[in-house]
C-alpha cells in the first residue's frame, strides 16, 4: 500500500530543496572553471620553465666540476709520477755513495 503525497509535502519538499536567485550567482560557471584552468596553466608553464632553468643550472654546474676534477686527478698523478722519479733518482744516489764508501 503506497502512501499518496499531498499537494502540502509536495510544496515543503520543494521549498526545502528549490535553488534560489542568490545560490544560482554563488555557482560557479564554465567560464569561471575554464578561467581557473588557464591561469592554473599558466602558473604550471612558469613553475616547470624555472625547475628547467635551474636543472640546466645544475647541470652545467656539474659539468664543470667533473672536468676540474679530472684535471685536479690529472695533476696529482703528474705529481705522484714526478716524485717517484726523484724518489729513484735519489735512491740511486745513495746506492752509488753507499758503494764509494764501502
Amino acid at each position: 500500500m503506497e502512501k499518496e503525497i499531498t499537494t502540502n509535502e509536495l510544496m515543503e519538499f520543494l521549498q526545502e530543496h528549490m535553488v534560489t536567485k542568490a545560490d544560482l550567482k554563488n555557482m560557479v560557471t564554465k567560464e569561471d572553471l575554464k578561467n581557473a584552468v588557464e591561469e592554473l596553466q599558466t602558473e604550471m608553464t612558469a613553475g616547470f620553465r624555472m625547475i628547467r632553468e635551474e636543472l640546466d643550472e645544475i647541470k652545467e654546474r656539474l659539468t664543470k666540476l667533473e672536468k676540474r676534477t679530472i684535471e685536479d686527478a690529472d695533476a696529482t698523478a703528474k705529481d705522484v709520477l714526478e716524485l717517484r722519479r726523484r724518489v729513484e733518482a735519489l735512491e740511486k744516489q745513495v746506492r752509488t755513495l753507499q758503494t764509494a764508501h764501502s
